[in-house]
């Protein structure tokens, strides 16, 4: 029984888009206009069963791209591609794609692709994935924790609401419609805190949750009096309308909601924020994409009278608005800082969340970085009020609600401090030098001093092997079948470092989160300073004797995704990428004596045949085969052995 899964309930209500192949298309067409992308998909494959037809193909890319799959979706863009002879389909296919590997991460691919077709009209893209690539560096303390499965369901999870760090109030499209049951609506609940574990929701009363209309959005004034929601219906056209109520809080009781005045008939309006103005009463915040707007939903304010009569309805203004969506309004009077979500380009796709201050007439915009922003949707960035806020957004990221492995559905995440001593996040190579040899290890004898004889510098470095040297999961060059690369091993651990956050979000529970931060400050930063010892070691051994020969042992492991011919490649590349690191190691000093025959490096690159062969291989289910501890411990290179010799020993 398919369930109509309206994946933009309150975000996009309004946005629009014998059988035979032209019956099939038609179904698909009339299905993404009704906000419903999965049978659309159904439709369209089966019309391409009769022909291989570019314009099907781009909406079927269409549907996957509605559904979050970038995988597929990118699949269909370049069969387009590299096949049509459309130039005005092709152009678009080339934007397409290039979209589609920004929002997966790959930027340098997409800038790659759309310099390497000449056209004028894809310039404007590329300088828009050159400012994504700039904005996509984690340069926060922060990382997402995902809400448990008592808030988060298979379904869609939004707007949350602190109250204090006690009570959250948030809505839930999981209820079948009294109307039609397979159709999801939604509700408002509340989830009681207690020691930062979230009970599972309850439903507010029936005089908010009203059976006909999908509820949700909720937000209550500052002094806790009065509550804004959105109810939502469908109108003749098929097209969900959704208006904002009003209800007044006493004793926890709500009193009977009553329709606002500023609501547009026939035009959408929604995710409210209510706050409390010292001069004017309630000022309030909401989305709309009634007439005279800058595009398609704007953010509009207004304020609210004692005697509940609202006045001096406004739009934000050009600076703030685009001729794209702006949503989820959040103002913290705290900082004066207005939060909003948009998806104009330049982001990291989908839509991603900005902020402003009001007070200042610039009203400059601030992109937030990652993890806050991601290459999916990215919204009701809230928090709430006191010495020790909470803040949350919501997100169809990974590991968002999955159907299909598509990115289908929201879930609420929890921002929380990256606890990590920052001296050990490197932020670029010219820091390298700044690294003390001696810190983590707390030994003087690593300082290496002049008197110190080759033998003995063997026996201190061998201490410090088998020397593992980690890698983010198919770094470098990604998705590439080349054996060597111009990445340095120093840049990539700086990168692979401040992707903490990320990998601590995608371990599912407090443990998981110690003992993955424990694996990035112990083993990928400390046996990265362990390898600058290694280095140093070296450079004494060869300074203080010149007739001596050192032999380097390299050996190559990776996790089980992809097959064993393409894990050797990665990990060719990955002893490719430590050269390059010792290229710039002190003016290239090892690198030099690797060249000069001075050091003597025996490559092994075996692949995942090396791994311990106990980690998941389910591409589908990346929690573990990527960002578990277990699938981060096999992605490295290992230096095996170590031996500095007198070169007549070795005769």
């Amino acid at each position: 029984m398919r369930k109509h899964l309206l994946l933009y309930l309150f975000l996009l209500p309004l946005l629009s888009f014998g059988q035979s192949k032209e019956a099939y298309e038609k179904a698909g067409d009339a299905c993404m206009a009704k906000e419903d992308p999965y049978s659309a998909i159904g439709y369209y494959q089966a019309a391409l069963e009769y022909d291989d037809d570019a314009q099907i193909h781009f909406k079927l890319s269409n549907a996957y791209l509605k559904i979050s799959d970038y995988s597929n979706s990118l699949y269909q863009s370049e069969k387009i591609r590299t096949s049509t002879d459309d130039k005005l389909l092709k152009v678009e296919a080339y934007k397409r794609s290039a979209e589609l590997l920004k929002r997966s991460g790959r930027f340098d691919e997409a800038i790659e692709l759309l310099t390497s077709y000449n056209d004028s009209t894809l310039q404007v893209d590329l300088q828009n994935i050159i400012t994504s690539k700039l904005n996509s560096k984690d340069t926060s303390a922060f990382y997402l924790q995902q809400l448990t499965a008592n808030i988060n369901t298979g379904n869609s999870e939004f707007a949350p609401l602190p109250l204090g760090d006690s009570i959250l109030i948030y809505s839930s499209h999981q209820f079948p419609s009294k109307q039609d049951e397979n159709t999801l609506y939604a509700k408002i609940l509340a989830s009681k805190i207690t020691n930062s574990i979230y009970e599972s929701g309850i439903a507010l009363p029936t005089v908010i949750n009203n059976a006909d209309y999908s509820n949700g959005n909720a937000t209550i004034s500052t002094d806790g009096k009065v509550m804004v929601f959105t109810r939502c219906q469908y109108n003749d056209s098929n097209q969900l309308i959704c208006d904002l109520y009003e209800c007044s809080i006493k004793n926890g009781k709500y009193s009977t909601p009553k329709k606002i005045s500023i609501n547009a008939e026939g035009y959408t309006t929604t995710q409210p924020c209510l706050v409390t103005n010292p001069l004017q009463g309630y000022q309030l915040f909401f989305s709309s994409n009634r007439k005279g707007g800058y595009g398609q939903n704007d953010i509009y304010t207004c304020f609210r009278g004692a005697d509940g009569k609202y006045s001096g309805l406004s739009n934000l203004g050009a600076i703030i608005n685009s001729n794209d969506n702006e949503l989820t309004p959040f103002y913290n009077l705290n900082n004066d800082s207005l939060y909003f979500s948009s998806d104009k380009s330049a982001g990291l796709g989908g839509f991603d969340i900005y902020k402003t201050s009001l007070k200042d007439s610039l009203h400059l915009i601030n992109h937030l970085k990652a993890p806050l922003n991601s290459g999916y949707n990215d919204l009701y960035y809230t928090s709430s009020y006191g010495k020790s806020a909470t803040t949350y957004i919501v997100s169809n990221r990974p590991p968002a609600g999955k159907i299909n492995v598509s990115a289908c559905c929201y879930d609420i995440f929890k921002v929380k401090k990256l606890e990590i001593d920052s001296n050990k996040i490197i932020k670029n190579d010219q820091e390298l030098s700044l690294i003390k040899l001696n810190k983590g290890l707390g030994d003087s004898r690593f300082l290496f001093d002049d008197s110190l004889s080759h033998l003995k510098i063997n026996e201190l470095l061998r201490e410090l092997l088998p020397l593992s040297l980690y890698f983010d999961n198919d770094y470098p060059d990604p998705k590439t079948r080349k054996e060597a690369t111009n990445s340095r091993y120093g840049q990539l651990v700086s990168d692979y470092l401040n992707k903490l956050g990320e990998y601590m979000q995608m371990q599912g529970d407090s443990l998981k989160e110690q003992e993955i931060k424990k694996f990035f400050n112990d083993s990928v930063y400390g046996n990265f300073q362990r390898l600058e010892i290694v280095c140093a070691g070296l450079k004494k051994a060869l300074s203080n004797e010149q007739d001596i020969v050192i032999k380097l042992k390299v050996e190559g492991s990776a996790s089980s995704l992809a097959t064993d011919t393409y894990n050797v490649i990665l990990s060719s590349r990955r002893i490719s990428s430590i050269l390059n690191y010792w290229g710039e190691w002190n003016e290239g000093f090892i690198k030099h004596s690797i060249d000069e025959g001075k050091i003597e490096l025996i490559k092994n690159p075996r692949g995942e045949e090396q791994a311990a062969g106990k980690v998941s291989d389910d591409a589908g289910n990346q929690k573990l085969s990527v960002y578990s501890l277990e699938a981060a411990s096999e992605r490295k290179i290992i230096i095996t052995d170590l031996s500095i010799e007198k070169k007549n020993e070795n005769k």
